[in-house]
């Protein structure tokens, strides 16, 4: 059996035989997972992690992915497990959906003993009796232990080919009921984990596992003739080790433990049946303060316990999270200014490895009050004191430490001081935290509903305008490391000795998506376009050809030597318009004009302005399955609800086979390595892998562009704000209510094949399906892209949409940046998108302001 839990606020917790997951809705939660062919399931819920219900009714599993929807709860803390028994151990009867009284299994151990299980689905259930006898001989009866609604029974060591008859007596509200008489071969099935060798006679000695890390440690017993002797084995060698311990809830006696070889032993006197309480605490290093270990004398040696293995990654920080310097990157970020973090999650505690990518002089662990709530609950302004303060132990560049004892469910987060051998400065990171059993890492914030790119989602704390230049939250050392040398050609300044040109619109990423945000139109006549460029095309008999003489867009900068092909200008005319309530209200058309061009053959262009967009998320838009994009696609409304939208099919420009196109105003790349390569030819003019130069040109190196691409591909998403103030959920309501979600997709989840591990399986919120949509003549410029006609564009992604000003530091929107603010780019809408314009047209002053406070929170 595996359970699957749930943590306080809603997070999941992660087991290592099955995955489980929780959908937020707006009536339920709904608990979904794959399940295994015939095993049976049930979905139980608490508030205290001690009395469990069964919620649903039992569900068989037949290979596929099954759901549960849960009520939703009236307390503020919940918790979900899953159990799962396997088909070989289930000896009551179960259908699928249906609700028995009762289940029962049985589970062998290695020495043949039994250990009847009874889980009552009966709120009746008051006790259960198993009777069960060996061989045909006599019948036992006996009560069973355990807490309800599980009870169990173990019985002593039988032998192979036993026949065991067995029923049970249980409480159903009224007269109490026997089930039906079955049988089990000893040998012949059941389940079990197969545990280790329970003790022969009076005398056994404990097997210890080798530790894991250095901070890791196993311990067990050794009795025999009336001697326990308690054993410890360590990762790494303490100067002492103090055992303290208690025999019958007597008195707690400590004293220094005697090493020999590679373990650590204390000798007591005990007799069989005793129970014995004891605990360690090291000193130098002071890595072990155990909790307390229980054990009979003479029982079976508990089994070793795997933990969960939670692999994270962090950037060196100027200073702390509530301080200025924490968001933007350390000087010289992306020469090893990075650390892996491996936290090994025992359930009782935590073994922590901090490896850092260059030696260190020392790394500190700050752990601060570990609480049972996160710390949403506290202004980012206000500091937590950290409870503890350690100077962690090196082993072969490594830093390691252990944190215990610790209980189920506890929140713990974890801060590192380093300093760095080579240069002697002083840097910290950001806070780790975790619910401990989670499996994962958490965040300030715990609410699913916030996390707009699920675990890649990021928090942003001082400084705002980096809010989309921050690593996906999950992101592991190796990646972080290409990461990093990505932001590096990102905020390179490229020169001619680089690749630069001839002709070009930018001389680097970071120019025209400044903090890896959107761009915006020139503000006069005069200002040259920054971030912004024009799309040309040539027209002709059978469709459009790049201008024969410019290209596929007008490049207005040039190197020494060489003059740019022209630049372009935008002034406004405001057209008037009137909501339904009166209200008044201006937009702004754009009217563009060109200078300085070569010649007269710019006359025959067709032209399209286009800004800059946000580039969060890209990954995990590429990580979409196309199934789900041909899915949502309607090419000729065939529901007849208005909206047609297209998957635009572009080429690969490396394999030349024809693929869905996602990124760019008119979905003409497939893949954010294609949309990376040709904005480096396009506007930089700097060749690449992929658009390579035929002659010996200066070319940017494979490392390089696949380093640029790895950066674009894991710029998280930021935490949503506000998402439960009453006006963002009315918002909410109202952009589904106008059928805004028709082409602005609220949520998805990726699919499991993405070569990035972190990208795999989140569910997001992008609000975008990708498809290309008739946008009407307003917005139309009759260029077209792949299959993308003048009129279509695709859906942009609102995610991040709220955090526009602070980022880039204006509110401009829609592909050339007429829209001024959100609500003129709604009513720049048409075509598809006309019937939910009108509709926001319609609606009350109150309503507008609280559908534009929902896409702020985005």
């Amino acid at each position: 059996m595996n359970l699957k839990l749930c943590l306080p606020a809603f997070l999941l917790f992660m087991a290592s035989a099955i995955a489980v997951n929780i959908e937020f809705r707006a009536d339920s939660h709904r608990i979904y997972w794959d399940s295994v062919s015939d095993y049976t399931y049930v979905v139980e819920r608490s508030t205290n992690l001690i009395d469990w219900n069964a919620i649903s009714p039992v569900r068989v599993g037949d290979g596929s992915s099954q759901n549960v929807d849960a009520s939703l709860p009236t307390e503020d803390n919940v918790f979900y497990r899953l159990l799962k028994i396997p088909p070989t151990a289930i000896q009551s009867p179960v259908v699928d959906d249906s609700s028995p009284e009762y289940l029962s299994w049985i589970e062998e151990s290695s020495d043949g003993s039994l250990r009847f299980e009874f889980y009552a689905l009966l709120d009746s259930t008051n006790f259960a009796d198993v009777h069960y006898r060996v061989n045909g001989d006599s019948w036992l009866n006996l009560r069973m232990d355990g807490d309800l609604p599980r009870l169990h029974y173990q019985t002593p060591a039988l032998s192979e080919g036993d026949e065991v008859d067995f029923y049970f007596t249980f409480d159903d509200g009224g007269p109490v009921e026997d089930t039906p008489t079955r049988t089990y071969t000893v040998g012949a099935g059941g389940s079990g984990s197969d545990p280790v060798d329970p003790p022969t006679g009076s005398e056994y000695e404990d097997v210890l596992f080798t530790p894991r890390t250095p901070s890791d440690y196993s311990h067990g017993l050794t009795f025999a003739n009336g001697q326990v002797d308690i054993r410890l084995k360590t990762g790494v060698d303490p100067e002492e080790i103090i055992v303290t311990y208690s025999i019958n809830e007597g008195s707690t006696p400590a004293g220094k433990m005697t090493k020999s070889g590679d373990e650590w032993s204390y000798q007591i006197s005990a007799s069989e049946g005793d129970t014995l309480e004891y605990w360690f605490e090291s000193r130098t290093p002071g890595h072990i303060r155990s909790p307390r270990f229980e054990r009979v004398i003479g029982s079976a040696q508990p089994a070793d316990i795997e933990p969960d293995v939670i692999i994270a990654a962090g950037r060196f920080r100027d200073r702390h999270e509530n301080e200025l310097r924490f968001d933007p990157y350390v000087d010289n970020y992306f020469d090893r200014s990075y650390f892996g973090l491996v936290l090994l999650d025992y359930g009782n505690s935590i073994d922590v490895t901090f490896d850092p990518a260059e030696p260190m002089n020392f790394v500190d662990i700050k752990l601060f009050d570990q609480l049972t709530t996160p710390h949403e609950e506290r202004g980012i302004d206000v500091r937590a004191d950290y409870d503890e303060a350690h100077r962690m132990f090196e082993v072969d560049d490594k830093f390691y430490w252990r944190v215990e004892p610790l209980d189920l469910g506890q929140f713990v987060d974890m801060e590192f001081t380093l300093q760095r051998t080579r240069t002697g400065q002083q840097y910290y990171t950001a806070i780790f935290r975790m619910f401990q059993g989670a499996g994962g890492l958490t965040q300030r914030v715990t609410d699913q509903e916030a996390y707009s790119g699920g675990m890649t989602t990021v928090d942003v704390y001082s400084e705002l305008q980096y809010g989309f230049s921050q690593a996906a939250h999950n992101i592991s050392p190796d990646n972080l490391r290409d990461f990093l040398a990505g932001k590096r050609i990102f905020d390179q300044e490229f020169t001619s000795g680089d690749g630069l040109g001839p002709l070009y619109n930018a001389t680097s990423c970071f120019s025209c998506h400044v903090n890896d945000g959107s761009a915006a139109p020139p503000g006069s006549f005069s200002e040259m376009m920054q971030g912004m460029l024009v799309k040309l095309a040539e027209p002709t008999v059978s469709g459009q050809i790049p201008h024969p003489e410019y290209g596929v867009q007008l490049q207005d900068r040039a190197i020494e030597g060489e003059h740019a092909e022209g630049r372009g200008h935008v002034t406004y005319n405001e057209i008037a318009g009137q909501f339904d309530d009166g209200t008044s209200y201006s937009l702004a058309d754009p009217q563009y004009s060109y200078s300085g061009l070569r010649g007269p053959g710019f006359l025959t262009a067709i032209h399209s302005p286009r800004v800059a967009p946000k580039l969060i998320g890209m990954g995990l838009l590429e990580a979409i399955p196309e199934t789900t994009l041909n899915a949502w696609a309607d090419p000729t409304d065939a529901n007849l609800d208005g909206i047609s939208g297209r998957v635009n099919q572009v080429p690969n420009p490396e394999s030349g086979l024809t693929e869905a196109g996602r990124f760019g105003w008119k979905a003409s790349q497939s893949s954010t390595r294609n949309q990376v390569a040709i904005a480096l030819r396009e506007d930089m003019g700097i060749s690449n892998v992929v658009y390579p130069e035929s002659d010996d040109s200066t070319e940017l190196t494979e490392t390089d562009f696949e380093a640029a691409v790895h950066y674009t591909q894991l710029l998280g998403p930021p935490l949503r704000r506000n998402w439960d103030d009453s006006d963002v959920l009315a918002g909410e309501q109202l952009f589904t209510t106008l059928d805004c979600v028709s082409c602005h997709k609220p949520s998805v989840t990726t699919g499991n094949d993405h070569p990035i591990a972190e990208l795999r399986n989140q569910l997001i919120h992008p609000y975008t399906d990708l498809l290309l949509h008739d946008m009407g003549d307003g917005l139309a410029d009759e260029v077209s892209e792949g299959d993308a006609e003048g009129r279509e564009w695709r859906t942009a992604p609102l995610w991040g949409i709220g955090r526009t000003e602070e980022v880039s530091g204006h509110t401009r929107f829609l592909h050339d940046g007429r829209a001024r603010n959100l609500e003129e780019a709604i009513l720049w809408h048409g075509g598809e998108a006309e019937a939910s314009r009108d509709a926001y047209k319609g609606l009350t002053a109150d309503e507008r302001a609280q559908l534009l406070k929902f896409l702020e929170s985005l």
